[in-house]
C-alpha cells in the first residue's frame, strides 16, 4: 500500500473511531472523576476539615449520632472537604466501643458518601494509632 493510501486510510480510521471529527463531533471525554481515585486530606483544605470535625465531634459523646445528617452535612461540604470529614469522623467514632446499630449506621453513611458523591475514592487521612500516635492511612 502507498503512503498515501496508507494516510487516507489512518484518517479514516481515526474518523470511524472518534464519530467523525471531520464533521465536530470529536472524542467523547471521560465523565466525571476516576473511580477509586485518592483524596489527600492533608493538604490545602485541612483547616475546612478540621472546622467540620470541631462541630461534629462533641455530638458524637451525647447519645445516638444522626448519621443521616451528617452525611447531608458532608454533601454540602462537596466531594474532596465532606469526603475527608465523613471519612475521619466516621474513622474516630468507630475506633471505639459502639452499640451496633450506631456502627452500623456509622459506616453505612460513610460508604454512600464514597459510593455516591465521592465515586468510590480513597481518603488519605491522619489517623490515630491505638496507643495515641498518629499515622497517614487510607480510609
Amino acid at each position: 500500500m502507498s503512503d498515501r493510501k496508507h494516510a487516507v486510510m489512518l484518517l479514516i480510521t481515526a474518523a470511524l473511531g472518534c464519530g467523525f471529527i471531520i464533521y465536530g463531533a470529536g472524542c467523547p471525554k471521560p465523565v466525571g472523576p476516576a473511580v477509586g481515585s485518592l483524596i489527600d486530606c492533608l493538604g490545602s483544605s485541612r483547616s475546612e476539615i478540621d472546622k467540620l470535625l470541631g462541630e461534629f465531634r462533641p455530638l458524637l459523646g451525647g447519645g445516638k449520632v444522626s448519621w443521616a445528617d451528617v452525611k447531608q452535612r458532608a454533601i454540602q461540604a462537596g466531594k474532596e472537604v465532606g469526603g475527608c470529614f465523613i471519612m475521619e469522623l466516621t474513622q474516630g467514632y468507630l475506633s471505639g466501643t459502639k452499640s451496633p446499630d450506631d456502627a452500623k449506621d456509622a459506616h453505612d453513611a460513610a460508604e454512600a458518601f464514597r459510593k455516591d458523591v465521592a465515586g468510590g475514592a480513597t481518603f488519605k487521612a491522619m489517623c490515630v494509632r491505638e496507643d495515641g500516635t498518629k499515622q497517614e492511612c487510607k480510609l
